[in-house]
């Protein structure tokens, strides 16, 4: 069993408030020690080819939850918590809190415990991992499905303006100088209905949104310590994989929303101009968590390209 969290007990992976249905698929629940010893926490539902789902910065397995519901009743999947998040471990130094890091965490998950070529499946910040995973062992990697994620420093077209780089920047001052005030600050946005709105109206479309999901959302990001989110976030901020994404021939299905805020759809073109041989879908109405918006056309379309790599 498990490793339990900060607060004494596991916290299973999310029900979304369109559960989708279906038979109950067996479910594993299990550790790992990393090269540098910190425990971390995965999960494997269903049998079948596997697939590892990646989430975002401050994330959770709940933005996968309507994709691991369906595909689980025909495939492996597997997820993850990232070091210092959930039912993971702190690790000794949260400078080890780098995309590369957690791309190295889920490559030891990937060698210790998936015994076959896997389908990485990113959203967000998960995209770079997975790119960095498809990097490093590119012969244990037999496909990848990225969403609404871009190869380089995300926060310089965030909203299309460069001043959320400015906000994380400062975030880092105030953790760097004054770790109980950013503790505080951090404890009220839990409360803060401009954020609530933010997220709605930002990272999901409005429209199709259900209010239970953006408040467990909420709910569990507001459960990772500031530190890990600062650490991490400065990180990514930083990233910029375009020098040699070229390099990568692994068959991939970008997936792009045309009403994406956070990361911008010519983001997601640039991806699919860089990694040759790549397959766009663009979503009309899809927002930076169009998987949770309309998570069944959304199934759809990465079952039919599952379905392609068995041809």
């Amino acid at each position: 069993m498990p490793e339990r969290n900060r607060h004494g007990k596991i916290l299973p992976r999310p029900e979304g408030a369109q559960k989708t249905p279906g038979r109950t698929a067996p479910v594993r629940h299990d550790t790992f020690r990393t090269f540098d010893g910190t425990r971390l926490y995965f999960c494997c539902e269903g049998e079948g080819p596997p697939l590892l789902f990646l989430y975002g910065l401050a994330c959770s397995s709940l933005h996968w939850t309507y994709q691991i519901d369906w595909f689980s009743q025909s495939y492996q999947c597997f997820w993850m918590d990232f070091r210092g998040h959930h039912n993971s471990s702190m690790p000794r130094s949260l400078k080890t809190l780098t995309v590369p890091i957690l791309a190295r965490d889920a490559v030891e998950l990937i060698l210790k415990e998936i015994h076959e070529p896997v389908v990485l499946l990113g959203h967000s910040m998960g995209v770079n991992v997975a790119l960095e995973v498809a990097r490093r062992i590119p012969e244990r990697v037999r496909a990848m499905v990225l969403l609404h994620g871009t190869a380089r420093r995300p926060f310089d077209n965030l909203f299309r303006t460069n001043l959320f780089q400015r906000g994380v920047d400062g975030l880092d001052w105030l953790q760097q100088t004054m770790p109980p005030l950013m503790k505080g600050f951090w404890w009220l946005q839990k409360r803060n209905p401009l954020l609530k709105w933010m997220i709605r109206n930002g990272g999901f479309n409005s429209q199709l949104a259900h209010d239970r999901d953006i408040d467990m959302y909420l709910d569990l990001m507001m459960r990772l310590r500031p530190e890990v989110f600062v650490h991490l976030a400065s990180d990514y901020a930083k990233i910029d994989q375009t020098s040699w994404l070229h390099e990568l021939h692994i068959p991939t299905l970008i997936l792009s929303g045309l009403k994406d805020r956070i990361t911008p759809p010519e983001e997601q073109q640039l991806l699919h101009q860089l990694l040759l041989g790549s397959r766009l879908q663009k979503i009309a109405d899809g927002s930076h968590c169009s998987q949770m918006d309309r998570p069944h056309p959304m199934n759809g379309i990465i079952q039919s390209f599952l379905n392609d790599l068995s041809v």
